[in-house]
């Protein structure tokens, strides 16, 4: 599930009310705006119920005194056909209302006043200088209560949710002004006396010049949650307005005249479609997979709410079939903020991608076989009306339900191309799990089906870290490891095997989509799993025991797993269970033995001087500061390097940073070739770990560039430091035959994260916000890089960073 926070431009603080952290003008617009809509929607109920109507017909919008006005325009949507009014006519009367003199608002107040319930208003015309009376058709608002009852509301409460959700985030704010204008821009169309007629023109003039707007800005927002930065963007932004206006002016002629207002609105609207689709475009093209998925979910309700009204007033057009009919399909526009509550907050309840190309491959055949009913099934009938002796009617229902039926297989043999041209990604990956699942059924031992199938799966999903779990003895131990991460093991009656054990589908490890489950795992679990970057789980069983475990981390690539994806996972489980079922048990155990003797792990020990002293590792959740340390360009350095070289460089360089780290109070973790991760808070506690951390790693940005050989090589060196403070499982890790004292969770995650990110800013030093915070005094020439967004991490971040781009 993809997070409402994940549009936030800013952290917000879980602990306080929903009010206290809404800005000052968001506050008011909830408590004012709320009993003002309210108001303003029982108006439209009541105007439904008197069945108050509108005048289907515009004027000039000023008359010299004295003189009559004449009919100008005729609004599109309207039957006024019926009236005998043409245009050029000069208007001598309305009901009892003499018209001199009376400008285009004045007859529209008018007009809905002698509406009052009656399907037409009594006018007095003259026409080549002849007077003559007729009736003028009402346009009923009640044929607008199924649109304004049902989209008003649904906007206005998508609009709410999101925002209260995540107040702050830049993105579902913007979708929470836009929802508010058009919810009160829907419930202004009433009428009456003529003051509820002038209440309903001023508030409908004004929120329908404000939803334009606020619709555009929210789309440039939309979905990585940044501002608007670009000042031609803001002004294109606030010049949608007169799209609003425009529409105004069509309905009353004011503030321009309504020829004008004609000949101008479909130049503003065209232009700002114009801007909508550029803008959707552009955002597109940058966008990460996760935000092109929200961004098909919006394109995907724009679509389907449009298609009704397309269809309807294309039968209005073509076959002239009835307005109330095409007027009612409108109602389709509820899937639009449908549409917007699924991109932001449920964008992976359903594969959109599997549903945009069924969709199409429907729509494709729908034409095939309407066009076919059309053109062919008259000839085929008439033939076969010839060949069988058949009427002529009963021919083409015969050809017509034939097409039907054809059409059903087509449409999977038409999803296939569509797939593979507009989801690639999605359609290798359909087809590179059926090939894996046949080659798994093949698999002589288990040594060969564990290598398969963590290969394949690394091939496919392309994931950040892939490991491969057996169980031996009484913990689970890894088989397969994929990715930068050391997959540490763990006993088997842990909560998460627990787990596991009485499930037959996979666990996703997002909280969010699977709640329950993801309370039932202890600290240490969770933190196992996200040291691993673990996002989906996959239990496997022999027989009826769960014998291996799949772990898979977050796509390189960015985007979620999907249904289908997670699905297709459990078809790999099943796949591999029946393999393993092949295998005897003595086969399988020496197999599984073997593998492990291939993954055993050298960690250099953090706490040697504990153990020494006799003192127990307890393992616990603890606040700790983590560092991670690279040397920045070591590929490089060794290319032009003997092996003496690069071994005395490295040398000096792993000496210099364990110095850095031991002098401040930290230990050192662990080195994996020529990076080093260290912990500052433990095993023992440190007072002022933050700050410790800090200087250990402004002494490594400092001493390391200066580390020379003896004749002077590797003078240039240079590192990437990365630091985070928070919450970290600290204890021992079982891994294939050890135990390995570490510190692994979220922190972890993030310091690593952020040693990345150096090289990005082209920073020597990054340190999170919390680390920042605490250790100010000691950072006064850290600058900060507000929401950036960092890879693993639903928001974005507020990070600090030293070094040349600074």
């Amino acid at each position: 599930i993809i997070p409402v926070s994940a549009m936030s431009g800013e952290f917000e603080n879980p602990g306080k009310g929903i009010l206290a952290r809404l800005y000052p003008i968001d506050r008011v617009l909830l408590v004012v705006g709320g009993p003002l809509w309210i108001l303003l929607f029982s108006l439209v109920v009541q105007s439904y119920l008197d069945n108050t109507g509108y005048p289907p017909l515009g004027i000039a919008v000023d008359s010299p005194d004295g003189v009559y006005p004449t009919l100008e325009v005729v609004t599109p949507f309207s039957d006024f056909a019926d009236s005998q009014l043409h245009v050029g006519d000069r208007l001598i009367r309305l009901g009892p209302w003499d018209l001199a003199g009376m400008d285009s608002l004045t007859f529209f107040v008018r007009f809905v006043e002698a509406a009052g319930g009656a399907g037409f208003v009594d006018i007095e015309y003259e026409r080549d200088g002849i007077r003559a009376n007729t009736s003028s058709p009402v346009v009923e608002l009640r044929r607008l209560a199924p649109i304004v009852l049902l989209l008003a509301p649904s906007f206005l409460i998508v609009g709410v949710l999101l925002f209260l959700s995540s107040p702050r985030g830049v993105a579902t704010r913007a979708l929470f002004h836009a929802s508010l204008a058009l919810g009160f821009a829907l419930v202004s169309l009433f009428g009456g006396p003529p003051w509820k007629t002038l209440l309903s023109l001023g508030s409908h003039a004004f929120f329908y010049a404000l939803f334009p707007p606020l619709l555009f800005r929210f789309l440039c927002v939309f979905p990585h949650g940044r501002p608007i930065t670009k000042r031609w963007v803001h002004a294109v932004v606030w010049a949608s307005s007169l799209v609003g206006l425009m529409s105004f002016t069509m309905i009353v002629g004011f503030p321009v005249a309504m020829r004008t207002g004609v000949q101008i609105f479909p130049l503003v609207y065209v232009g700002c479609l114009l801007f909508i689709v550029w803008q959707f475009a552009t955002t597109y093209r940058n966008a990460q997979p996760l935000e092109r998925r929200q961004m098909k979910w919006v394109v995907y309700g724009a679509y389907a709410s449009i298609i009704p009204p397309v269809l309807a007033f294309g039968w209005v057009a073509l076959a002239g079939g009835d307005m109330g009919y095409a007027v009612l399909s409108q109602v389709s526009f509820v899937l639009i903020p449908i549409a917007f509550y699924m991109a932001i907050a449920q964008a992976n309840l359903f594969d959109i991608d599997r549903l945009i190309s069924a969709t199409i491959s429907f729509n494709v055949l729908a034409v095939g076989v309407i066009a076919g009913v059309l053109v062919l099934a008259p000839r085929v009938a008439s033939a076969t009306v010839n060949a069988l002796g058949l009427d002529s009617t009963t021919g083409q229902i015969a050809v017509s339900v034939l097409l039907a039926v054809l059409a059903v297989p087509l449409q999977s043999v038409l999803r296939s191309p569509i797939e593979r041209i507009f989801f690639h990604e999605r359609y290798e990956f359909d087809v590179g799990i059926g090939i894996l699942l046949s080659e798994l059924s093949k698999c002589p031992n288990p040594t060969e089906l564990a290598r398969l199938s963590g290969e394949g799966l690394m091939k496919l999903v392309n994931p950040e870290t892939c490991a491969l779990y057996s169980r031996q003895g009484d913990s689970f131990v890894p088989l397969f490891a994929g990715g930068a991460a050391v997959p540490p093991g763990f006993d088997s009656d842990t909560p998460l095997v627990t787990t596991l054990r009485a499930r037959s589908q996979p666990l996703c490890l997002d909280e969010r989509t699977d709640t329950d489950s993801h309370s039932q795992l202890d600290p240490f679990d969770r933190a196992v799993l996200e040291t691993l970057g673990a996002h989906v789980v996959v239990p496997i069983a022999r027989e009826t025991e769960l014998a291996l475990i799949l772990c898979l981390g977050h796509k390189r690539s960015g985007d979620v797993y999907t249904p289908t994806d997670v699905a297709l996972l459990s078809s790999l489980a099943h796949a591999i269970s029946q393999t393993l079922a092949r295998f005897d048990e003595a086969t399988f155990g020496k197999e599984m033995r073997k593998l492990n003797e291939s993954l055993r792990r050298y960690v250099p020990s953090a706490i040697a001087e504990v153990i020494d002293g006799g003192d127990e590792l307890e393992a616990t959740t603890r606040e700790v500061s983590v560092l991670f340390v690279d040397l920045r360009g070591y590929t490089s350095l060794t290319e032009s390097r003997e092996a003496e070289q690069i071994f005395g460089a490295v040398n000096r360089y792993t000496e210099a940073v364990s110095v850095s780290v031991q002098n401040h109070g930290g230990s050192v973790v662990e080195f994996n070739g020529d990076g080093m991760m260290a912990v500052f808070g433990a095993p023992n506690p440190l007072e002022n770990k933050e700050s410790a951390a800090l200087a250990a790693g402004r002494e490594m940005a400092t001493t390391v560039p200066l580390l020379a050989g003896p004749d002077g090589e590797n003078r240039n060196m240079r590192v990437s430091v990365g630091i985070a403070t928070g919450d970290a499982f600290v204890g021992n890790i079982r891994a294939a035959d050890r135990f390995i004292w570490s510190a692994i969770g979220n922190t972890t995650n993030l310091a690593a994260r952020l040693e990345a990110s150096t090289r990005e800013l082209n920073v020597d030093v990054v340190i999170d916000e919390l680390t920042w915070e605490r250790a100010a005094h000691h950072a006064t020439d850290f600058v900060d890089h507000p929401s950036m967004v960092v890879r693993g991490r639903a928001n974005p971040l507020t990070v600090y960073a030293l070094g040349m781009a600074c």
